[in-house]
């Protein structure tokens, strides 16, 4: 049976969502799953299987975007908290934090998004560094008075 059209363009909309956000956020597959499962009322309940099948064919519509989905993907294969820049990059929002700076502002200082700068605290760092996460939450409710 085919795809009625109305159901064509939501496959569509979720293959656009999910590419871009994957791009703006550079999170895994699953952990696109879980912050859309959570945020449901915005997004859709997926699976991580569907996600990674939405950002397949998100390359496949704009194959502009596949070194950079290439590269996230890789960056996600369990190797990311082992990446020195990426380790980097997570000790300077850190740091910019540490300086009362928000997500906004050390987005714009970093030229990255806020969305890469609030999972590497409370992702990344999480899992690198425990106490440094518990300090970075006293920062982050001092800092981020405009949250997004």
């Amino acid at each position: 049976m085919a795809l009625s059209e109305k159901r064509k363009q939501e496959i569509n909309r979720r293959i656009e969502l999910t590419g871009k956000f994957l791009i703006d956020t550079r999170l895994s597959t699953r952990m696109i799953a879980e912050h859309f499962e959570e945020n449901k009322d915005i997004y859709f309940e997926a699976s991580h299987v569907s996600i990674a099948d939405y950002i397949k064919k998100y390359v496949l519509i704009h194959p502009d975007k596949k070194v950079i989905v290439d590269e996230i993907i890789e960056e996600n294969k369990g190797s990311l908290l082992k990446n020195e820049k990426v380790k980097k990059r997570i000790n300077d929002v850190y740091l910019l934090l540490e300086d009362g700076y928000n997500f906004e502002e050390i987005a714009a200082i970093l030229k990255t998004t806020y969305w890469v700068c609030y999972y590497d605290i409370h992702l990344r760092l999480r899992a690198l560094d425990r106490n440094r996460y518990q300090n970075a939450k006293m920062y982050i409710k001092n800092n981020q008075k405009n949250k997004k």
